[in-house]
């Protein structure tokens, strides 16, 4: 071993932006002075990363839409679309767009991110906030209005009496002459156990009351909620002596970051008493916390993990994060890297 160094990298460094990718940024690294001889080789090994929690599990889908449903229900006098309207729901990196409707096309829309900290309930309550504009934003539903639930068994539910039903060709590519196909939208029917598999038309999800089942409600075919077990990966604009398996093959990866995050919501749900004193639940609502804190990595074995790049010097070094589909993650707060630097012979 001819040198080992520390290298202590912020992102805020670099970076100072409300837009900025702290995910992805090409890192100065000439004043670092990391050159090799023609007999020797550098490797590089990450020893701790610290990520804030508001990274993005969902990337941001512009004006693109990942998930369209409608309702059954009558819609009050007030509402300006009517009960055929569809609603539809796109994905930000940190902005959340209250849903709102466009009477001109029948539509209610809205959009929100979705971090690795955020809970799979702050969905449930989104969708619930649409039907609520659907209905009529200054209304108050019946009692036993249709809503989206979480089920103490971990399923998705519609509670009241009518029927909700999601379009399925935005997860699944065999729905003949399908235009919205979206890999991200796979990744969020799973996440709210819809069979993303189901290749009609559309899926039902029945309320109390109404006769039958939906496509995700029979015995045989209930799909629980949660999200996929991703890890993060770090890549590098180095050519390593690394092989992944994401994009068909791929040499830049650093090192996987595990994830192991704690509870992030609670659960509230608030009831309104009538004249003759009986209560009854007007709505549940879900108020998403976020962790202080970091997604923390902490490598218990660096020189284990070094890996040897195939250049002689490294004048700058990009750095991003990638989900396990090899997709670009956002994060617009400061990413801490400390990196081990070896050169030898």
């Amino acid at each position: 071993m001819i040198s080992n160094r520390r290298i202590y990298l912020n992102t805020s460094d670099f970076l100072n932006g409300d837009s900025d990718n702290h995910a992805d940024l090409i890192i100065p690294l000439d004043k670092a002075q990391i050159n090799a001889n023609d007999n020797q080789k550098i490797s590089l090994s990450v020893c701790q990363v610290q990520i804030p929690t508001t990274l993005t599990y969902i990337r941001n889908t512009g004006i693109n839409y990942l998930m369209e449903f409608t309702s059954t229900e009558a819609v009050s006098a007030s509402s300006s679309v009517t009960v055929n309207a569809k609603m539809l729901v796109a994905f930000t990196n940190n902005i959340v767009q209250p849903p709102f409707a466009i009477a001109s096309q029948d539509e209610v829309i809205g959009a929100l991110p979705f971090y690795y900290s955020s809970d799979i309930s702050s969905i449930v309550a989104f969708l619930n906030e649409m039907l609520q504009v659907r209905y009529g934003p200054d209304e108050e539903p019946p009692p036993g209005n249709l809503r989206f639930k979480i089920s103490t068994d971990n399923v998705l539910e519609a509670t009241g009496s009518g029927i909700l039903k999601f379009t399925n060709n935005y997860w699944n590519s065999d729905v003949d002459f399908n235009n919205e196909f979206k890999k991200d939208s796979q990744k969020l029917g799973r996440m709210l156990g819809i069979n993303v598999d189901n290749i009609e038309s559309a899926q039902t999800w029945i309320g109390i009351g109404q006769s039958g089942v939906g496509a995700n409600r029979t015995p045989n075919l209930t799909y629980n909620i949660g999200k996929d077990g991703d890890a993060i990966l770090v890549s590098t604009n180095q050519d390593l002596d690394s092989f992944s398996s994401s994009n068909n093959g791929n040499s830049s990866i650093l090192t996987t970051i595990p994830i192991q995050m704690g509870i992030t919501n609670r659960y509230y749900q608030i009831t309104k008493q009538e004249f003759d004193d009986t209560p009854f639940n007007v709505f549940e609502t879900y108020f998403n916390e976020y962790r202080n804190g970091f997604i923390y990595h902490k490598n218990i074995n660096v020189f284990e993990s070094h890996k040897t790049i195939s250049g002689k010097e490294i004048n700058n070094l990009r750095l991003t994060l990638r989900d396990g589909e090899n997709n670009k993650l956002f994060c617009n707060t400061n990413i801490f890297y400390e990196i081990e630097v070896i050169i030898f012979e």
